[in-house]
């Protein structure tokens, strides 16, 4: 039987939370991007993703090597080959959004898949997982209209975090705090920590703008938890969209409970993230993580939001191999 899914505080060393890329388009050391929590800014400006890295089905396995998802704009495949070598297919990007609505996506930032043929046949032939921490975007406060107002009355709550179940997602790590340890010597972070790799299932909301029978139980014409100044946006910028979700639940380990929440393209999770860094420890993290198709999120470029991509491009994990992700283990803070 499904169960809560646990919130809890964990704590790395920050000299092991390192990773750093160099843009392919200008490998130059001046174009290098690192992630580094020694930088309190930069530790603020990350959420780590634990995502099994070399997951793979066989060529032709439910993929089609350059196709999509049906209804699904970003679910397109990557192939892994070597000659006399099976051929082997996973989904070419983790996609990870920020916006205040499923019609209202601001930022995108795209991690493509590993390129590791061997770390794809040990996952095929012997089920051994590599996983690593992803250091993706964390959701901006969002500012009405966008018109750099500075007074806290025009910000409403966290952005939510939007992240397409294209890989397996095993936990979640928002940044908190820092401090230094005495004992020794270490700069320490703080994150809340929420582990995916329990049964637990979640609530889904898949878009559906007529009701045509569904039980009104089952129904509703909100998006659920909508910040009051996106509400407030949806007011003044009516669109052609008419709002209405069928309303579900979803089990979401399925299987092998290492894999977490397993590759589900169907679905996209969205993340209240404020909420969930303020919940006290052992709290269910539930109510604050639910499930949108992933077909009916809306990437907004224009508008009084604009899609702010020139904060995507100083991401610092471009492609989920070593130095861009954070292997684990990872040695505990002694």
């Amino acid at each position: 039987m499904a169960g809560k899914l646990p919130k809890s505080e964990v704590e790395f060393a920050a000299e092991y939370l390192r990773a750093e890329t160099r843009h392919p388009w200008d490998p130059s050391p001046e174009k290098q991007d690192i992630f580094d929590p020694a930088d309190e800014k930069t530790f603020e400006s990350r959420i780590l993703l634990e995502v099994v890295t070399n997951y793979v089905v066989k060529h032709g396995n439910n993929l089609t090597h350059h196709d999509s998802v049906p209804h699904h704009p970003r679910g397109h495949a990557m192939e892994l080959t070597r000659p006399l070598d099976p051929s082997y297919e996973r989904y070419r990007y983790l996609t990870v959004m920020a916006g205040p609505s499923f019609k209202n996506i601001q930022r995108v930032q795209q991690i493509h898949g590993s390129s590791d043929y061997m770390a794809a046949y040990k996952f095929d032939t012997s089920g051994i997982i590599d996983s690593a921490l992803v250091p993706t975007l964390v959701p901006d406060v969002w500012k009405e209209g966008d018109r750099q107002k500075d007074s806290p009355d025009e910000y409403t709550q966290e952005d939510y975090l939007w992240v397409d179940m294209t890989y397996p997602l095993r936990e979640i790590y928002i940044p908190k705090r820092r401090y230094h340890c005495p004992r020794s010597n270490r700069l320490v972070c703080v994150y809340t920590h929420i582990d995916f790799q329990r049964k637990h299932s979640l609530t889904t909301y898949t878009y559906t703008p007529k009701q045509n029978g569904i039980p009104d139980n089952e129904y509703t014409r909100e998006e659920p938890d909508l910040p009051p100044c996106e509400k407030e946006r949806q007011r003044r910028e009516p669109d052609q969209w008419p709002v209405g979700f069928r309303i579900g639940t979803q089990e979401m380990v399925q299987g092998e409970p290492s894999l977490g929440w397993g590759v589900k393209p169907e679905w996209t999770a969205r993340f209240q993230i404020d909420a969930l860094r303020k919940l006290p420890n052992e709290a269910d993290a539930r109510e604050y993580i639910k499930l949108f198709d992933s077909g009916g999120l809306v990437i907004r470029p224009g508008g009084e939001t604009k899609l702010r991509a020139e904060k995507v491009k100083t991401n610092p994990v471009h492609r989920m191999d070593v130095p861009e992700v954070i292997r684990l283990p990872i040695p505990p803070v002694s």
